[in-house]
């Protein structure tokens, strides 16, 4: 019924009080994740014979890219074209937010293509909204193009290398990463937490933990002050990274050493990702008491050991030939798991 309050209330207005009246309400809806409202508010005015602009089909388009529902943006973008609406910037801009938002980097490429052939001038938000949606396709190939492709006027800030940054990392691309993030510096773009993170995970997955490490290094030197996060959650994030990166490499030393420095740096203690990479690396590097040792110290601190930190311990009693303690560690695991599947069952009544 909330549409009929919505003709109450603007039956006394014109037609174009009344659709910005609706473009209103459809961006509070896009705010609040209600796209289907914003959608049917588009609907409604349309079946009414109502004139809609381009405004209008911009928010709601917008509605659906907060929402991750970049097929519903793409529905309604063939709508304004049978409409032979005037797609300017921003209503192009919204489309490929919700493509970046779906991971669609085939029909962002093609959008853009389409607003270059109707000469509409694509800017910054456009091309970063392309170049996200390149993630989805691991295209960073196309990412690295689309960097190198922006029209003069037009520089790349911290939001564009975040976003090539985060290609190349989901693509394992470590070498085209630092070059990236080599770039930025060199142009003097105040990088943020997101892209240092993402050319750190890119080395992770490289196997790159020198690499990693020179990272951290360059990254606590700087200070992070400038990040979007609090410094401590800040430096968690990259640790978790580079010990992580020292586990696929057998270096459980460096990540032991990791460890200690980041609880010796920091106010509150590792969390459980954090002893999770320490404990993988010392498995894999034959260390098992190492890695029993931190299993007792993630208790000693009060961190919540999860069922991969406790297979890590099985596997850790299983290297060191204490077959005892590695069937207590497995029965504990198990009596977990009976006790996970008792609470569904028993839980109280709504």
């Amino acid at each position: 019924m909330w549409h009929l309050r919505i003709e109450c209330f603007t039956h006394s207005f014109g037609s174009p009080a009344k659709v910005i009246l609706c473009s209103s309400l459809a961006a509070a809806c896009g705010r609040g994740h209600a796209w289907t409202r914003a959608v049917h508010i588009w609907a409604d005015l349309k079946n009414r014979g109502q004139r809609v602009n381009t405004v209008l089909c911009s928010t709601c388009t917008s509605a659906c890219a907060l929402s991750s529902q970049w097929a519903q943006a793409l529905e309604l973008h063939k709508e304004y074209e049978e409409m032979s609406l005037e797609m300017d910037t921003v209503a192009f801009g919204a489309v490929l937010s919700a493509l970046a938002a779906g991971g669609m980097w085939e029909e962002a490429s093609m959008l853009l293509a389409t607003m270059s052939a109707a000469a509409v001038q694509a800017n910054l938000i456009t091309y970063n909204a392309a170049i996200s949606a390149c993630e989805g396709g691991f295209r960073w190939v196309e990412a690295l193009q689309l960097l190198a492709s922006l029209p003069p006027g037009v520089q790349a800030d911290v939001v564009t290398y975040g976003a090539v940054l985060s290609v190349c990392e989901k693509s394992m691309r470590w070498e085209e990463a630092l070059a990236v993030l080599r770039t930025a510096r060199q142009r003097e773009v105040n990088t943020n937490l997101v892209a240092i993170s993402a050319a750190v995970s890119a080395c992770e997955k490289g196997s790159q933990w020198q690499k990693a490490l020179g990272l951290l290094v360059e990254f606590l030197r700087a200070g992070s002050g400038a990040v979007c996060h609090p410094p401590e959650q800040g430096d968690t994030i990259i640790y978790n990274a580079v010990i992580s990166s020292c586990s696929k490499c057998a270096r459980w030393q460096t990540a032991l050493a990791l460890l200690h420095d980041f609880e010796d740096a920091s106010s509150s203690p590792a969390n459980a990702k954090t002893y999770n990479s320490a404990m993988l690396a010392c498995v894999t590097g034959n260390a098992w008491r190492e890695t029993v040792a931190l299993a007792s110290q993630m208790r000693d601190q009060q961190v919540d050991t999860d069922v991969v930190a406790c297979c890590m311990v099985v596997s850790a009693f299983v290297a060191g030939e204490q077959p005892a303690e590695a069937v207590a560690c497995m029965e504990m695991l198990h009596h977990r798991a009976f006790q996970a599947t008792l609470k569904p069952a028993f839980a109280p009544c709504p």
